[in-house]
């Protein structure tokens, strides 16, 4: 697993790096320089830019270190400082190579190319984004979700259809998602409270409860979760839109979010585990799972206290921090209690020996 995320964000930040490399080489000559002014743009220069973007995503793919890194800045340089023609003209013709290029592409260049469109900042692209949430390697899909994070305040210009059907993919993306810092992505890339204080935040409110309900049944039975971990951010992202949910929504966030925050103290406090009493000398597997719950139990009472607020919100974390068993069980009794009146379910802990 470790491994494994090193390896996404490897990719993910080479990708983003070579795609904004051309700050770094030194100038070369503009092969597409004498259209980039047009105010209007025939089908010759259309051939053009089709033949060069289609050689240089080529020398992406099959060229060495040097020339793939290249490729990609000069990709990149030919939509700086251009009429609204050519760049029109350019992003329409990239998405289009880009779209049939990238599947077939080796991690590399493919999150190249998405980091390069995800710079353009076009609204056109969120096909190929989308798309992309469904590839079958990681960094591809934490780079899609990255990419439709930005594109945000298109979408929503482009119309509520728009950012409607985005949200929705990026629900139906994070339901099947077995990779954490994807999943943290598609959180991120659905928090549309940063978007604008007017936005109807009903469609984003919708798909991200959806997605945490969905999650919290996974972590209902108590088993191996995929993705462990990344619904911090889901609880962050859900917060931050609290102010236009309805009272049903905040019911709905509060069982998802007890949900998770029990299946956290369960394995936190599990009689076959002390993690409390882990050094830093101890296995490195174990130590991130011991601070991926801590924080799946901070986030999820804050989240907790804001979607209830009880007139005097238990402190769970408090006693957690403090590696008192017997005190957190009865914390968390007190939000059981809370989360049964307002949810009408059972969220008590399971029997233990360190039971008050």
């Amino acid at each position: 697993m470790i491994v494994s995320r090193r390896v996404v964000a490897l990719a993910v930040l080479v990708a983003w790096g070579l795609a904004c490399a051309s700050g770094q080489t030194p100038p070369a000559p503009e092969p597409l320089g004498n259209l980039k002014a047009k105010a209007d743009l025939n089908d010759e220069d259309r051939a053009a830019v089709r033949e060069f973007i289609t050689q240089r995503i080529g020398e992406m793919n099959g060229g060495d270190a040097a020339t793939a890194r290249q490729a990609a800045a000069q990709l990149r340089r030919p939509y700086q400082g251009a009429s609204e023609a050519f760049r029109r003209a350019y992003a329409t013709i990239l998405i289009e190579l880009a779209s049939s290029a990238y599947p077939k592409s080796s991690l590399v260049p493919a999150t190249q190319l998405l980091a390069i469109l995800d710079a353009m900042d076009v609204v056109d692209a969120r096909t190929l984004f989308i798309g992309a949430l469904k590839d079958e390697r990681v960094g591809v899909r934490a780079s899609a979700a990255l990419a439709l994070r930005r594109l945000r305040p298109k979408l929503v210009a482009a119309g509520f259809d728009v950012y409607s059907a985005a949200v929705a993919a990026l629900r139906d993306a994070g339901r099947v998602e077995k990779s954490r810092e994807a999943l943290r992505g598609v959180y991120e890339a659905m928090n549309y409270a940063e978007v604008g204080a007017s936005l109807d935040l009903k469609p984003a409110i919708g798909a991200l409860l959806d997605l945490l309900e969905a999650r919290a049944k996974l972590h209902a039975g108590n088993k191996d979760v995929p993705a462990l971990g990344a619904d911090d951010a889901g609880l962050e992202a859900a917060t931050k839109m609290l102010r236009a949910m309805s009272d049903d929504d905040k019911r709905r966030l509060a069982a998802a979010a007890g949900t998770i925050t029990r299946f956290a103290l369960e394995r936190y406090l599990s009689p076959d585990r002390n993690f409390a009493e882990l050094t830093q000398g101890d296995n490195p597997t174990l130590l991130e799972l011991r601070n991926t719950l801590e924080r799946l139990v901070l986030v999820g009472e804050r989240t907790l206290a804001a979607a209830l607020s009880p007139p005097r919100a238990p402190t769970v974390f408090e006693s957690f921090r403090k590696h008192d068993r017997a005190a957190t069980r009865l914390a968390w009794k007190e939000w059981a209690t809370l989360l049964q009146a307002a949810t009408n379910q059972d969220f008590a802990l399971s029997e233990s020996r360190d039971a008050p």
